[in-house]
């Protein structure tokens, strides 16, 4: 296994938290229909909603760009409540249009994340299933 990149975010719950409180509508920025239903469907939608800005941050900066050029928050879905902890899915074309050198298909992201009461972290590691170097 060869490692791509590593990535991670910390988010400050206190100001999130009232960035949210004072604009209801704000994880609609960063969150597709599917996150949105989950949130909705939450008993801690502030809590959920911060831990996915601040993964798909973490996502975005394991593949050397953050959320700009190559994705957007709409490219990555979080689903917090998978069995197996945190999955991330990453949209196809914008995988392919990272050129990470590698096949698609040989590509793993690890994501984990601490939601604490005071800070969100998260850490992603994105790496290769085979030696590709």
């Amino acid at each position: 296994m060869t490692i791509l990149g590593i990535g991670a975010d910390i988010c400050i719950v206190r100001s999130f938290a009232n960035i949210i409180k004072k604009r209801p509508n704000y994880p609609r920025q960063f969150c597709n229909e599917q996150e949105l239903d989950a949130l909705s469907n939450s008993g801690t939608l502030i809590d959920d909603a911060i831990c996915i800005f601040s993964i798909k941050e973490a996502v975005g900066k394991a593949f050397g760009t953050g959320l700009v050029e190559r994705f957007w928050f709409d490219d990555i879905q979080v689903d917090l409540h998978s069995k197996r902890g945190p999955t991330v899915l990453i949209d196809e074309n914008a995988l392919q249009s990272a050129k990470l050198g590698v096949p698609v298909e040989d590509v793993r992201l690890l994501v984990t994340y601490d939601p604490n009461p005071e800070y969100v972290t998260s850490f992603c590691l994105l790496q290769t299933l085979q030696s590709h170097f």
